[in-house]
């Protein structure tokens, strides 16, 4: 298994600027070069392919399926599609951003109870999951 301060010595994958994911791999990093008294920079600039960018989950996978990379960081579910070796390193939450006036609207209302609803846990795939708060709405002024 290929753990993240192990990434010099593979043909990593990244996700883009901005992604969920990219901010997560950035944290980790962060957290190694930290515990190693070395310069993020310098670990990042010692990581190759941490330039190399893909746009979605399903592209990492594929760059790692077809050789092209050895490692990326993804989810589970699309590394189970491909094939792949998973090793988690972090959960992770999704927010659904929504404005408050349209909260009340027939499709959103639908859209929260069914993340709310015992059918949806049932239905996730494995390593997706629920915590006590999804569905829980959070407002921000």
């Amino acid at each position: 298994m290929i753990s993240l301060a192990d990434l010099a010595q593979t043909q990593f994958i990244n996700r883009n600027v901005g992604s969920g994911t990219r901010v997560l791999t950035d944290a980790l990093l962060q957290q190694i070069a930290t515990t190693n008294g070395v310069e993020f920079d310098a670990l990042t600039q010692s990581i190759k392919g941490y330039d190399y960018e893909a746009r979605t989950h399903s592209a990492v996978a594929s760059a790692v399926k077809v050789g092209k990379a050895d490692a990326g960081i993804g989810i589970k579910p699309v590394a189970d599609l491909n094939g792949l070796e998973f090793q988690p390193l972090a959960d992770e939450e999704y927010d659904f951003v929504i404005p408050l006036d349209r909260l009340e609207e027939p499709p959103l209302a639908r859209f929260l109870k069914a993340l709310r609803s015992e059918e949806f846990a049932s239905r996730l795939p494995s390593g997706i999951q629920i915590y006590d708060k999804t569905g829980h709405i959070i407002k921000i002024d």
